[in-house]
């Protein structure tokens, strides 16, 4: 009679050799050395795997560490980063397998060596925040790390191994409170905050602020461009590129970013985020000698979204420069009632001497109001602009798009974006007490269909009302777009719109502290 007992070889697979003497199990045919996945992936990244500290490690500033065993524990933001570091001779295996990291405070910089670190799972982004656990510090000089300026001294930690050092890579969600914490540019004086020593702008940098090698810049991104892969002469590896545009009040440049620091660039918005870039390299363009690149050497160091006065200064100059420059604005949706608004009790006829007064009395407070005004339109660029291929415009990633069809793809992200008419269209307009220029104006999209063609084609106004309140937009109708028009068609168009008069119906938006046409009627 057989036992009811399992055998023991029941929990186990059976194992058959392979033709090279190797293991594996026949049900699966996946060969087996006996660790387990959660073994694996901690021995591959050992960073990922839960650390708990062994000893107690004393909290200070970068510029108070001591050298010698200690047992420290920092906080601070990446300065700089690289895989190696330069002059040393790697063979290639994975013993030699590095990543180099500078660590800012605000009070002091220190080096960091991190062994055994596969990049494909921790790649340094420049501004994040880390903490490193470390038990031994030394100088530079002694540490292979070379002269840095700002650098106070070096440790060197290796994960998964030496388990009393160990550092972290943070990722702060937006709006916390961490995201504010440690941004307190090196060298900064509290009590004397409007100077940074060292600090010049681009345009004094570019002229020849480079021949100092110890200034500063501070800029705000522009532009993230494609990302690029070139091949070297005398090289058989080829090499990605980022360049990233850059610009203060006095003028713009490039910043050129390699390989492993690509990836920092990801999260900058243009015209939102500042750099201050502290010992930058120069380099003429090859093919222009009135574009200047800057980039990031082996001592440079970039500090993202730095907090001291002159950054606060440095958004408001681009603010007013936004105003400026813009390609075009939306029209501010939600603001006002348009069918109200154009056919209410309330219809106010302003002239631009009395909008400005208006303006300006509500100058500081959030004013809307909103009204009609009759003006001559004085030039019109429609020609012009198809020509160029710029009909219709718009701005994704800093780039600004054009084209004669109300679509684009961005070259930076690759997304499709919607695309609207060029305000530059319609040049001056004017009535009895002044001009304006047209392209300054936010205009709604039926507003421009009513322009462009509310002279050319009869319809009743009560209908449009109609369309509107059913969410149909005018400029769906193909014999109404701009797209759909030949070159005959448009010069017609061009100069049905040159010297005509027009009523606009108009909102004052406080918050854009722009002009915003909603309705135009001929």
């Amino acid at each position: 009679m057989g036992s009811s007992f399992p055998s023991i070889q029941s929990f186990f697979q059976r194992e058959v050799k392979c033709g090279n003497g190797e293991s594996q199990p026949t049900a699966s045919g996946v060969p087996r050395d006996g660790f387990t996945s959660s073994e694996v992936d901690a021995s591959l990244d050992p960073l990922s795997a839960p650390w708990t500290q062994s000893r107690i490690y004393e909290k200070l500033p970068i510029a108070h560490l001591q050298t010698g065993p200690r047992n420290y524990e920092i906080a601070g933001r990446i300065v700089n980063h690289s895989r190696s570091i330069p002059g040393q001779n790697n063979q290639g295996g994975d013993e030699d397998i590095q990543q180099y990291v500078v660590v800012s405070d605000g009070s002091a910089a220190i080096a960091v060596k991190i062994f055994h670190v596969t990049p494909n799972h921790h790649t340094p982004i420049l501004g994040q925040r880390v903490t490193i656990w470390s038990t031994h510090f030394c100088h530079t000089n002694k540490g292979e790390i070379g002269h840095i300026p700002l650098v106070h001294c070096s440790t060197t930690i290796y994960p998964g191994r030496n388990q009393a050092s160990h550092i972290v890579f943070h990722h702060d969600p937006p709006g916390t409170r961490e995201t504010s914490m440690l941004r307190e540019p090196l060298e900064f004086n509290i009590e004397t905050p409007d100077d940074l020593r060292g600090l010049m702008t681009l345009g004094s940098f570019l002229d020849a602020g480079y021949d100092m090698g110890d200034g500063k810049v501070l800029v705000c991104v522009n532009s993230v461009g494609p990302r690029k892969v070139i091949q070297p002469k005398n090289r058989n590896t080829s090499l990605n590129l980022i360049e990233v545009g850059i610009f203060d009040e006095t003028a713009t440049s490039v910043l050129t970013l390699w390989d492993d620091k690509i990836d920092s660039s990801q999260s900058w918005r243009p015209n939102q985020t500042t750099l201050l870039i502290s010992r930058p390299s120069y380099r003429r363009n090859d093919h222009s000698d009135k574009i200047m690149s800057i980039g990031l050497g082996y001592s440079s160091m970039i500090e993202v979204d730095p907090d001291f006065p002159a950054v606060d200064w440095l958004h408001k100059k681009i603010t007013s420069m936004m105003k400026m420059e813009s390609i075009v604005t939306p029209f501010p949706e939600g603001l006002w009632d348009i069918e109200t608004t154009v056919e209410g009790p309330a219809r106010v006829l302003f002239t631009l001497a009395e909008i400005e007064e208006t303006v300006r009395q509500a100058e500081g407070r959030s004013t809307d109001f909103t009204g009609k005004v009759n003006l001559v339109i004085l030039g019109v660029n429609l020609m012009d602009l198809w020509r160029d291929v710029k009909t219709y415009c718009n701005e994704c990633c800093g780039i600004p798009l054009y084209a004669n069809i109300p679509f684009a793809v961005c070259k930076g992200c690759g997304t499709q974006r919607e695309l609207l008419p060029n305000p530059k269209i319609i040049g001056n307009m004017v009535d009895e007490s002044g001009m304006m220029k047209a392209s300054k104006l936010v205009w709604h999209e039926d507003a421009w269909n009513q322009l462009l063609y509310g002279n050319l084609f009869e319809e009743d106004d009560s209908a449009e009302l109609d369309n509107k309140s059913e969410g149909a937009s005018l400029l769906d109708q193909p014999e109404r777009n701009i797209k759909t028009l030949n070159r005959s068609s448009l010069q017609e168009l061009e100069d049905q719109l040159l010297y005509s008069r027009v009523t606009l119906t108009f909102g004052w938006a406080g918050r854009l502290e722009k002009l915003c046409v909603m309705w135009a009627e001929w």
